[in-house]
């Protein structure tokens, strides 16, 4: 077992046990503990993932383009998870 702490946000951190984008299915036991069970992806949710192609900008620096992904789409998902929480 670990110790978490929930931040002002209701987020924890599972550094050990977890990845960004990891997906968990949440639930409580009869003494009020809260469990996490890993969800793995299904491969219909991998065929979902666009692939995205990696190149040098005009500076050097590394851009990443991805089809049919626009900066606009990007912000309404950020705003809505920034909403949503």
């Amino acid at each position: 077992m670990i110790t978490v702490i929930a931040d002002d946000r209701c987020r924890v951190k599972l550094a050990e046990i977890a990845s960004p984008g990891d997906r968990f299915d949440v639930s409580t036991d009869s003494q009020g503990r809260v469990i996490l069970r890993k969800l793995e992806p299904s491969p219909r949710d991998l065929d979902k993932v666009p692939l995205a192609k990696v190149c040098k900008g005009k500076d050097g620096l590394p851009v990443v383009e991805m089809p049919g992904v626009t900066s606009a789409k990007v912000a309404r998902a950020v705003r809505e998870e920034r909403d949503s929480q």
